[in-house]
């Protein structure tokens, strides 16, 4: 990400839920490092799944940072 232009990482930022969470994350708890792991994708693209309206129930057993991701940064967009 270091070599996109700010529309880009902007546009990035738009359309890619994943990319969105993490940046989300780091201004919240700026001195800490998202470990950012396969689980964490797979539930970023299940709510992108949702919110395109491909996936009308799910459920997500979560713990707290999976609980940030779902409930915090989902609705923003």
């Amino acid at each position: 990400m270091k070599n996109l232009t700010w529309a880009q990482y902007e546009f990035l930022l738009r359309h890619d839920f994943t990319s969105f969470a993490g940046r989300c994350f780091k201004d919240l708890n700026p001195q800490t490092r998202l470990a950012m792991n396969w689980h964490l994708e797979v539930i970023a693209a299940k709510l992108t799944a949702v919110r395109q309206g491909r996936i009308r129930r799910l459920i997500i057993n979560m713990p707290y940072l999976i609980d940030s991701i779902e409930v915090i940064f989902h609705p923003t967009r």
